[in-house]
């Protein structure tokens, strides 16, 4: 089972807000676009972007979070990414994820650099623009964007020692692609395809304390950008519904804190999601 710490806040984040479609059949790029132009977002140089699919891996991922749920409800999130935006003008972005149908049937993503090349062996596991292989409304139905309040993000600037945030997580980026040996990427995606495919003496990774590949990934690459994601769970068991709680009821920095007032910290995150596909469950 997993260990999992519970946050000291009463009250949900009141600045994650429910952003719909334009239509029933807009893209999910679209959606996130729009989302992007929103004011709060207008800055931002790094976004987690969560992901919910209904296809029967995604299905499979969803309910194997069960255990991260207070209510053992399946999760609204089978995958995360990390958006990664330039500065300026055109504010052009990408979008680095562990996209696992991309493991189990190879897609070609575009790209002018070796770490764009989407063979897993080659870059830990990791695609660069899962925004495009997610893009599809149908199999994909829920989707959020979330962002670092002003404050979080001077902090991690001075941590890392530069005002380019968007180079500093590319060269961490590329340096996880590197470093198989740290964490192993490609590792955790087969144990996990292994237990969705259903083959024999494979069980829920969760329950051995083995997180998502996608969440491993975002949790290595802010962790070592001096974010802790997960605050109520060890960043190795990541999952996308830890990071979604995180958003709703850890946004905080005194979260963790029992002897201070529940929430008088400013409030770290922001975020716009969707979530059209849910299945049985008691609280957000």
């Amino acid at each position: 089972m997993l260990s999992i710490r519970e946050s000291s806040l009463s009250k949900r984040n009141a600045q994650l807000h429910a952003w719909e479609r334009k239509q029933p059949t807009e893209s999910n790029s679209s959606w996130l676009a729009r989302a992007l132009e929103a004011p709060e977002f207008r800055e931002t140089e790094l976004a987690i972007i969560l992901i919910g699919g209904r296809t029967s891996l995604d299905l499979s991922l969803r309910f194997a979070q069960s255990m991260a749920r207070y209510d053992r409800s399946p999760s609204s999130w089978s995958e995360v990414a990390l958006l990664v935006r330039q500065r300026g003008k055109r504010r052009t972005h990408r979008c680095y994820g562990m996209h696992l149908p991309a493991v189990q049937e190879p897609m070609a993503f575009d790209g002018d650099r070796r770490l764009l090349r989407n063979v897993p062996t080659w870059n830990n596991g990791v695609q660069d623009r899962v925004d495009q292989a997610i893009d599809n409304p149908v199999n994909y139905p829920n989707i959020g964007v979330f962002g670092f309040s002003e404050a979080r993000l001077e902090a991690i600037r001075h941590r890392c020692g530069t005002g380019n945030l968007a180079k500093a997580a590319g060269e961490v980026i590329e340096n996880y692609c590197r470093r198989a040996d740290v964490i192993s990427g490609a590792e955790s995606a087969w144990r996990w395809l292994g237990y969705a495919w259903g083959i024999r003496g494979q069980h829920n990774p969760l329950s051995e304390g083995l997180g998502l590949p996608s969440a491993m990934f975002v949790e290595s690459v802010l962790s070592a950008l001096g974010v802790d994601l997960t605050p109520g769970l060890a960043s190795h068991s990541s999952c996308p519904e830890a990071i979604w709680q995180t958003f709703c009821w850890w946004h905080t920095a005194d979260a963790a804190d029992s002897d201070k007032p529940s929430g008088t910290g400013e409030t770290q995150y922001f975020g716009k999601y969707l979530r059209s596909h849910i299945i049985d469950e008691a609280r957000p």
